[in-house]
């Protein structure tokens, strides 16, 4: 062999040892896209840090002082469980506790650097977390009561087990919480030791606030909303709003209360509440910190900042990359896209990196392609599309999707569900012209009667890959198919709600079926089935591999991936590098090579580069070909320039 020969090989060897980190070569890597579904936001009131929360339980940590956040993650699903409640404890430095949906509670003394589990009593889901800086207490609302501890969460008590989350504590050290029992307002001037009611209202309390700066202490019911300066003694009627209340948060004599339609504020002596927060219905967590000056709004679409008093609400996702993406699509080799709350995203490198689509940046859920250049995208603007890939985009139809397919072999049609039609049988549309007119196409499906005032509500709706007349939607009665285009449906699988049909993929006769619980294939288009596979997880998204026939690929909701070499009869597990979030969809190349995972936490790129054998070695996180470790260690074989 030439020596420029052997320099070549052993270069293009060790590029593919030295990038799966990165590329996602041989493993699942997430570059983006930008943005996450936060679901609480809490400032450090010692300092300028901000800490986020995602849907999926990520948290992100942003330590800059210049009143723009640089996000970096610094926790993902702790012990695999959901992140429910983060506070900080400000009289201890850097003390951070996080609770999750199982129970368990982590303290970190390093900002979110390393955790460590503190033992809890077994009452369930934590709720909420409050820290009493001056009287060195914690108080946690679990689902089944509430626990304090003295010993920087050391060890934890059981206080009552008739107290539950909303919580918060005044300056004087006074507890107020809700009664399990009554959903009325209690206090507690004891930490947590003996309570009594605080109101005469009889409505159910949602929301508490307080506020230091005035001593005034808010609370939100189903019947309106009060406040009061002298710990509770009187109170005094705030104006309505007509909203329904999902938090409050109190700030100097703001008040500011995420609803079911946005941001309202509130300032004491004001006859309204005022939208604080234009066009972002989705707001989800908020929080102000003291030291920047600055509000922070958490939404589904990532984090928006405003200087204290402003409404010009801007974008601060910088390293925040987990948002919820709900659907992808490929475009020949290295494109593909993804469809997140905060607008439709593009890769043209694989996955290495994400930008925003212009054009298509309202709420983008679902993602239709022939796997060519005419891509349709719905959402809650309607459906648009692009002939040309994603370049430029045309509305085609104002009515919102909650389903969409496109046939390979036919990219003139579009099938479509639509949420607003009047009734299960105008829900199914099919359109041949490109989505410029639609006709109704629900014959044979079955209906129950309340659907028929409330519609629709499919899981799934999938062309098959080589026929255009076939499809498949997976809905509230089962599995159903159509072999002529849309004008008649048939039941395959008849299923109650608890064994939902999930997913869905088929080409030709093959067709594998994602169900709450395991997976069914079948070689003859649902004739017969196979035995059901992967009985222990929920699968909810397929992918058939464009190459190798008897490929394909299987997402669960545990955040894993399975791929079968054998049209289905077995599974192995295909997850490494994978964080345990959802996965939503799946897509992969025309070439085969490279999938992708739509996942509650971010986008996933998987490249397959190289078919030999590989060895995990004790002492390194990465996977080094075996074929590396195997080349010859003498003169034999090997060139000078190769020692060199």
């Amino acid at each position: 062999m030439p020596r420029s020969a052997s320099r070549l090989t052993l270069a293009v060897l060790l590029v593919v040892c030295a990038t799966p980190a990165l590329a996602g070569v041989n493993r699942w890597t997430s570059n983006g896209p930008e943005g996450a579904s936060v679901k609480l936001l809490v400032t450090d009131p010692s300092r300028s840090w901000i800490y986020a929360v995602s849907e999926s339980g990520a948290v992100f940590r942003s330590t800059d002082n210049d009143g723009e956040p640089h996000w970096q993650r610094i926790a993902m699903q702790l012990s695999g469980a959901v992140i429910t409640a983060l506070a900080i404890d400000s009289g201890i430095p850097d003390a951070l506790y996080a609770g999750t949906a199982a129970g368990e509670v982590f303290r970190s003394g390093d900002r979110g650097d390393h955790w460590v589990e503190v033992e809890m009593p077994d009452l369930g889901s934590i709720t909420s977390i409050v820290v009493d800086d001056d009287r060195n207490r914690i108080y946690m609302t679990m689902k089944s009561g509430l626990v304090i501890s003295h010993d920087e969460g050391r060890s934890w008590r059981v206080a009552t087990q008739s107290v539950r989350a909303p919580l918060t504590v005044t300056a004087d050290g006074s507890v107020y919480a809700v009664d399990t029992t009554s959903s009325l307002l209690h206090v507690s001037t004891d930490g947590g030791n003996t309570w009594t009611r605080t109101m005469t209202s009889t409505g159910t309390v949602s929301v508490l606030a307080f506020s230091r700066q005035t001593s005034t202490l808010y609370v939100g019911h189903d019947v309106g909303m009060w406040a009061s300066s002298d710990k509770g003694n009187t109170w005094r009627i705030l104006p309505y709003l007509d909203r329904r209340l999902l938090s409050l948060h109190a700030t100097g004599s703001r008040v500011f209360a995420i609803t079911s339609h946005g941001l309202y504020e509130y300032t004491a002596g004001s006859p309204a509440w005022e939208i604080a927060a234009p066009n972002t219905p989705s707001v989800t967590a908020f929080t102000a910190g003291p030291y920047s000056g600055r509000l922070y709004l958490g939404t589904k679409a990532g984090i928006l900042t405003a200087d204290d008093g402003s409404v010009d609400w801007k974008p601060a996702n910088s390293g925040l990359s987990h948002a919820f993406v709900s659907d992808t699509a490929t475009v020949g080799t290295d494109t593909a896209l993804a469809a997140t709350p905060g607008g439709l995203f593009r890769t043209r490198d694989g996955g290495e990196s994400w930008t925003r689509v212009p054009g298509v940046e309202d709420v983008v859920t679902h993602i239709a392609t022939n796997g060519g250049q005419r891509v349709y995208v719905g959402g809650n603007k309607g459906i648009r599309k692009s002939t040309d890939g994603g370049e430029t985009w045309e509305l085609v139809s104002p009515n919102i999707p909650t389903a969409l397919a496109v046939p390979a072999a036919s990219p003139r049609t579009v099938y479509a569900v639509f949420a607003s039609a009047i009734n299960n049988q105008d829900s199914m549309r099919r359109s041949t012209d490109e989505g410029r007119t639609w006709d109704f196409i629900g014959a044979g499906l079955s209906f129950d009667a309340g659907w028929f005032y409330y519609g629709m509500t499919p899981t799934v709706l999938e062309a098959d890959e080589q026929d255009p007349s076939i499809a498949y939607l997976a809905y509230e009665a089962g599995l159903a198919k159509t072999d002529n285009a849309g004008d008649r449906w048939k039941n395959l699988i008849s299923t109650s709600y608890p064994e939902r049909v999930r997913a869905v993929a088929a080409k030709g006769p093959a067709l594998h079926v994602g169900m709450s619980q395991g997976i069914f294939s079948s070689v003859d288009s649902g004739a017969t089935w196979s035995a059901q596979r992967l009985l222990d997880e929920r699968v909810q998204a397929i992918a058939m591999d464009p190459v190798h026939v008897r490929r394909s690929y299987a997402g669960t909701a545990s955040g894993r991936v399975y791929r079968s070499d054998d049209s289905g009869n077995n599974w192995l597990l295909f997850s490494e590098g994978l964080e345990g979030a959802p996965v939503q969809r799946l897509a992969i190349n025309d070439d085969g090579n490279r999938i992708y995972a739509a996942t509650a936490g971010g986008m996933f790129a998987y490249q397959i580069v190289a078919t030999f054998p590989f060895e995990r070695l004790a002492d390194d996180p990465l996977r080094l070909p075996l074929l590396m470790r195997q080349l010859p260690a003498n003169g034999t074989g090997m060139t000078d320039g190769m020692r060199r």
